[in-house]
C-alpha cells in the first residue's frame, strides 16, 4: 500500500519549469506553473492544491509561496506581482495582484512573497506570476 501511495504521489509531482516548482498536497490536481520576470527580477516559486491553516472553507487553494530575485547591483523598489489563472486553452479566467514581504530589494536579495487563490474554479489548467513596475 506504501508502495503504491508513494508512486501515486511521484506521479502527480510537476516537474521543475524554470525556478518553479509544482507540488500536490493532496486533493486537486496542480496547474501548470508560468514565471516571466523582467527588468532584472527573476522569480523562484512552488505551487500546491490543498488546504493549510489558512484555508477558509474545505474546498482546496492553490498556494504560492517564492521569491522575487534582484538580479541587479543597485537597491530598488520591489515589483507587484501579478498572478492569473488559466484555462487548457490559455483563456485567462482569473487575476490578482500581490506585493512581496518587503518593499525594497538590496542587490542580488531573495525576498519572499506568497498567495493564494481559495476554491479555485475546477478548469484551471495553468497559472502564470509576472513581474510588474511599481509605478
Amino acid at each position: 500500500m506504501r508502495a503504491l501511495l508513494a508512486a501515486l504521489l511521484t506521479a502527480a509531482t510537476l516537474s521543475i519549469v524554470g525556478a518553479a516548482r509544482a507540488e500536490p498536497t493532496g486533493h486537486g490536481s496542480v496547474p501548470a506553473l508560468k514565471l516571466n520576470a523582467s527588468h532584472g527580477w527573476r522569480l523562484e516559486a512552488v505551487i500546491s492544491v490543498g488546504r493549510d491553516e489558512w484555508s477558509l472553507s474545505d474546498d482546496d487553494a492553490i498556494i504560492v509561496k517564492g521569491h522575487v530575485i534582484n538580479d541587479s547591483d543597485r537597491e530598488r523598489p520591489t515589483p507587484v506581482l501579478r498572478f492569473a489563472v488559466a484555462d487548457a486553452a490559455a483563456k485567462e479566467i482569473y487575476s490578482w495582484t500581490v506585493k512581496a514581504d518587503e518593499e525594497r530589494a538590496k542587490p542580488h536579495a531573495r525576498v519572499p512573497f506568497s498567495a493564494r487563490l481559495e476554491s479555485p474554479p475546477p478548469e484551471v489548467a495553468s497559472l502564470e506570476i509576472r513581474t510588474v513596475e511599481r509605478r
